[in-house]
């Protein structure tokens, strides 16, 4: 309902604000200097009335992003998360969690003198499937996303076949999804399909199932101050290559705060929004009306635009753990002991610590972990006591993760190896200081010129 010329002074000072790092004093200034321009010409209207602000600029525009963001309040102490609506119908500010010291808010009097409560500590959050929805609504997102339905499986037995991306690997094409996790009475493990049926589909039989890898990686957001964050975003790998990690196509579900690492507890509450969304919609729960969507490429080519229902199906299976420090963050994630365990250090095989340093330990004999054994001791683990989970995790290497009520994942088999820190903080570091520099194979002697020297020159050139 504004005058065009409003919404470009808008859209102006947005602009400033996204893509020439303005400030958002700045472009709020700039904004004001546009409207002032109006005002003198006489052609300001009086209603609607203009904003005067960025954020306020945002919101008429509709390109909020803060309308798409939930700020849940966490408890002080176990990062238990609640809603706004929940931090409001709370008896006390005291957390729910059984043996849980932790405070949610602080209480205070507004100015219309209202009690209003202050949450003590906020993670924000982002709905998966919300985004989802936005980004179906893209045109030529649906037709990007890769058709898997005619591949041919089982390429990977052939010794000669080369393997280009993800989708080349065997377990991409054994996925299932729409299938439940059920626990016996004695503790065994079983995913099924619902309703009895003989076998679950697989996830690749879908035209829009999702393989979705679920990233964590920890970093520092100050300088010469020892605060950290952690930020969770999930990648679409059915996406092209060079497009999966593309800002718009990453869905950034939530931050962890800071500023000291969380421990295990903490973890699986930061992550328990985003893991109800997903079992939501592994499940086959979710299905999503999809309009004015250019849906295939005959569409697309023809621009016209149609109304299609799409059953989404995506598999949390090949979820990927990335930390941006050490393997041991790795196992807090998928609930695993970590690498300097005694006799569970490693996820993979039952090889004990005293063995990793010496060639019997890498002559393929050792035995594979038992997934299912690993998600039983787990699941005692949750409602365990504290001298309980400690013996569990001292005899079976494993301790309660959240990511094993989603059906279908399995600690050992389906985390990924964390290649980067073993090879370039392991093998390449080794390399470097111990074999180059350590035996004096590149000398220093020469100053600027020596070996070692151009050889640094080169390596921080790359």
């Amino acid at each position: 309902q504004e005058r065009p010329g409003v919404r470009l002074a808008y859209l102006n000072a947005v602009v400033g604000n996204v893509f020439g790092n303005h400030t958002v004093q700045t472009a709020t200034d700039s904004l004001n200097n546009q409207l002032n321009c109006m005002l003198v010409e006489g052609v300001l209207p009086e209603h609607p009335r203009p904003v005067h602000h960025l954020l306020s600029a945002k919101r008429r525009l509709g390109i909020d992003p803060d309308q798409w963001i939930t700020q849940y309040a966490i408890c002080s102490e176990c990062w238990k998360d609640y809603t706004p609506i929940q931090l409001r119908e709370l008896p006390s500010p005291s957390c729910t969690v059984l043996d849980c010291s932790g405070l949610l808010y602080d209480e205070r009097v507004d100015a219309k003198g209202k009690i209003a409560r202050t949450a003590r500590k906020t993670m924000p959050h982002v709905s998966l499937i919300g985004s989802l929805r936005r980004m179906f609504m893209r045109p030529g997102f649906a037709t990007s996303i890769r058709d898997s339905r005619h591949d041919q499986p089982r390429r990977n037995d052939d010794e000669d076949f080369v393997m280009i991306d993800m989708y080349d690997g065997t377990l991409w094409h054994e996925l299932e999804t729409n299938t439940i996790r059920e626990i016996g009475e004695l503790g065994a493990i079983r995913d099924r399909p619902p309703n009895n049926s003989p076998t679950a589909m697989k996830i690749t039989e879908h035209r829009y199932g999702l393989h979705l890898t679920l990233n964590i990686v920890w970093m520092g957001v100050l300088n010469n101050r020892p605060h950290s964050t952690r930020p969770i975003y999930c990648a679409i790998k059915d996406l092209p290559r060079d497009q999966r990690y593309h800002q718009v196509n990453v869905i950034c579900a939530a931050i962890i705060p800071g500023p000291k690492e969380p421990n295990a507890q903490q973890i699986n509450h930061c992550l328990e929004p985003s893991i109800r969304e997903l079992i939501e919609v592994k499940n086959g729960t979710f299905r999503y009306e999809c309009a004015h969507i250019l849906m295939n490429t005959c569409c697309e080519a023809s621009k016209c635009i149609s109304t299609t229902t799409m059953n989404l199906q995506i598999s949390p299976q090949t979820i990927r753990f990335s930390t941006a420090t050490c393997q041991h963050r790795t196992s807090v994630l998928n609930g695993t002991a970590g690498h300097s365990h005694d006799f569970h250090h490693c996820v993979f095989c039952d090889i004990d610590i005293v063995k990793v340093n010496n060639p019997e330990g890498y002559d393929n004999s050792w035995t594979p972990k038992d997934d299912y054994q690993m998600l039983r001791q787990s699941f005692y683990s949750k409602d365990a006591t504290q001298a309980c989970r400690d013996a569990i995790l001292k005899e079976f290497g494993v301790r309660w993760s959240i990511l094993n009520l989603i059906s279908g994942w399995l600690q050992s088999q389906k985390s990924v190896l964390d290649f980067m820190h073993a090879i370039f903080l392991g093998i390449i570091s080794h390399l470097f200081m111990r074999v180059l520099f350590g035996g004096y194979m590149l000398s220093g002697t020469g100053g600027i010129n020596s070996p070692k020297r151009r050889f640094e020159e080169i390596i921080n050139a790359v």
